[in-house]
């Protein structure tokens, strides 16, 4: 593969050093670190409020980063606090509010989590930058958008045009509400980080992309191992009749109980359309490089040949200097089961990443990677 390289173009970057600072020491990837109405909080975008339609994205805040509070828009959800004990015990409180955050009102777009910085984490009222993931008839596509804030009120700004000079033109959400399309800077990629990466002395986003027809030899497992049906339920055959059997592809697949059958073939109903991980410059507010420079690997195929391989990629900076990336995949089910859809059993796994001569790999992943050979730049190898 050849090698990435960063591209020339015209920088518009409201950051100062001072500004990028606060991005390193303040704001973790995914959460926004701001100060808003005079009070210093992280706050999280996500799309959590539906699990179906996708339609809107509520707001939460925080004063540790590990006990949330949800500013909730549903029907019959009223205030509470929930105690959780993961590996670290957190309270997860939600306060009924008329409106959520942002909500499309458009009929075929869907919202996905949003990634946003402020301009100043300890400025009052400084504003918010980010990039918005949506879906409009099917299609992953990211847009840009900027939160302005009145005290605790904010004001949604979302780039709808851009013009040949590079300029943005923005439209408000009034009052949350998506009632027109937004530019879409990208297509068929979903963004999943931003912060500044001081090795690499820019902004960057990290994203999946997918869509690109790779090749299906490129995962790492047996694309032609052949399992038995041995854990049914019911489900439909190939001329219409519910079986006892084991569904595949969203129900587009059935292998009846006893029966053997090609398990990567069915879960992906021999598509080779596949995923990719990538990430991009981003100058600042107003300027962002729109091609993609690709993440290359020591211990696993990026690209890979089906669509849920490489996906959801979240970056994160330590204090220690490490870089970690937590990224989705099923490459440990994708062959050896029978899976109702792609994403069905899919987990997240970890790799520490390295930067060096304008490329990141990420070369340790944790688990029993050996015996693939991975395309990769010669001083990746």
């Amino acid at each position: 593969m050849p090698r990435s390289r960063h591209d020339s173009h015209k920088t518009n970057s409201f950051r100062s050093s001072r500004t990028a600072s606060r991005d390193i020491l303040w704001a973790r990837a995914g959460e926004i670190l701001a100060t808003v109405d005079g009070q210093i909080l992280y706050h999280l975008l996500a799309d959590v409020s539906d699990t179906n339609l996708f339609k809107k994205i509520w707001h939460a805040t925080s004063i540790d980063g590990i006990n949330w509070k949800w500013q909730v828009e549903a029907a019959g959800i009223g205030s509470g606090v929930e105690s959780l004990s993961d590996p670290v015990s957190h309270t997860v409180e939600h306060v009924a509010v008329p409106k959520s955050f942002l909500e499309s009102s458009i009929g075929n777009v869907q919202l996905l989590n949003p990634v946003a910085l402020s301009t100043g984490a300890l400025q009052d009222g400084a504003q918010w930058w980010g990039f918005l993931n949506y879906v409009e008839a099917g299609l992953f596509k990211v847009g840009r958008f900027l939160v302005d804030w009145n005290g605790a009120t904010p004001t949604i700004r979302i780039v709808t045009s851009v013009d040949s000079s590079g300029n943005y033109f923005f439209t408000n959400a009034v009052n949350g509400d998506l009632s027109f399309l937004p530019f879409a800077f990208l297509e068929k990629t979903s963004i999943k980080s931003l912060f500044f990466d001081s090795t690499a002395g820019t902004f960057q986003i990290w994203g999946g992309l997918q869509g690109d027809p790779w090749s299906a030899e490129n995962v790492n497992c047996d694309t032609t191992n052949i399992i038995q049906c041995t854990l049914p339920t019911m489900c439909m055959n190939s001329v219409g009749v519910t079986i006892a059997g084991c569904p595949t592809d969203g129900g587009r697949g059935c292998v009846p109980f006893g029966q053997t059958a090609n398990a990567y073939e069915l879960n992906t109903m021999g598509s080779n359309v596949g995923s990719n991980l990538a990430w991009w410059e981003v100058a600042g507010r107003f300027s962002m490089d729109t091609k993609p420079h690709q993440v290359y690997s020591k211990s696993r195929f990026i690209p890979t040949g089906y669509a849920t391989g490489r996906f959801h990629p979240f970056r994160w900076n330590s204090a220690s200097g490490k870089r970690y990336l937590f990224s989705a995949t099923n490459d440990a089910k994708i062959c050896s089961n029978f899976l109702l859809n792609q994403f069905w059993l899919s987990y997240t796994v970890l790799t520490e990443v390295n930067f060096h001569e304008g490329i990141f790999d990420d070369g340790f992943q944790t688990g029993n990677t050996s015996g693939w050979s991975i395309a990769c730049p010669p001083d990746c190898s």
